[in-house]
């Protein structure tokens, strides 16, 4: 298909979503998705660090972007999802996810599909398998959210409250909304309880929850290969690290290349 007329189309579909038309954004989509080649989709990354996570975790070539198939996916799959076709929008963000693993906002879209449709065991394993795979501090938290409502649903909620705890730990965004669910857990306890790091560490550990140590581990062997020649991404690493870990050696990093 003529990319020209791809792009244009696909910028109609965006504009529809972006105005709440979504029954008119789904036929867009569905009529554009049955004339192009799948088969043939290319890679396509936020930014270079999903690029090089990519190359390091995946053994495959990196394919050419002719046309934007995986921002179709996610568009299409916005649209179903806003009017209640779960399922048929988890197979979209699935479908995305198969060609950017680490689009952290797909992956919570993904996972969330299950919450909807009230299968929480899988809502729960994807989103315990999502931590594996972003790299900012906010999409950690959002996913250990996730855990903190799984547990809250079955109101188990002294590991509800380890998950919002440590959600909180990972970030200190989205206070308007971690609060609100901390004290939610606080009333259902019927008090308030500061369980050390240590206990909350070992409660994940047994539980086999994922770790952000995972994704620290892979930033910083992707920062060493790349810092004498992609500075750009380097930095962004160096940013993820230090807001991670509190690391003051990341904070030297930074303070060198401001300086510089």
């Amino acid at each position: 298909m003529d990319k020209i007329k791809f792009d244009y189309t696909l910028s109609k579909i965006d504009e529809l979503v972006t105005n709440n038309k979504y029954y008119d954004a789904i036929d867009m989509a569905k009529e554009l998705l049955g004339k192009v080649d799948t088969k043939e989709v290319g890679n396509s990354f936020n930014n270079g660090i999903e690029y090089y996570l990519y190359l390091t975790n995946f053994d495959k070539k990196i394919k050419k972007e002719e046309l934007n198939i995986k921002k179709l996916y996610d568009l299409y799959g916005t649209a179903l999802m806003l009017t209640g076709k779960y399922i048929e929008a988890r197979d979209m963000f699935k479908k995305s996810l198969e060609i950017n693993p680490f689009d952290s906002l797909i992956r919570f879209k993904y996972a969330d599909s299950f919450r909807l449709t009230n299968e929480l065991d899988d809502f729960f394993k994807e989103s315990n398998l999502a931590i594996k795979y972003v790299y900012r501090p906010v999409d950690f938290q959002r996913f250990y959210r996730n855990l903190s409502e799984y547990y809250f649903r079955y109101e188990n909620y002294v590991e509800a409250l380890y998950m919002i705890l440590f959600a909180r730990y990972v970030s200190e965004e989205n206070e308007e909304i971690t609060t609100p669910e901390l004290f939610r857990i606080y009333d259902c306890l019927g008090k308030e309880m500061d369980p050390s790091m240590d206990a909350i560490l070992n409660f994940m550990d047994n539980k086999k929850i994922n770790s952000p140590a995972i994704m620290i581990n892979e930033l910083n062997y992707i920062y060493a290969k790349i810092k004498d020649y992609d500075a750009v991404t380097a930095l962004e690493i160096v940013n993820n690290l230090y807001e991670l870990t509190n690391d003051p050696s990341y904070k030297d990093v930074l303070d060198k290349i401001n300086l510089s």
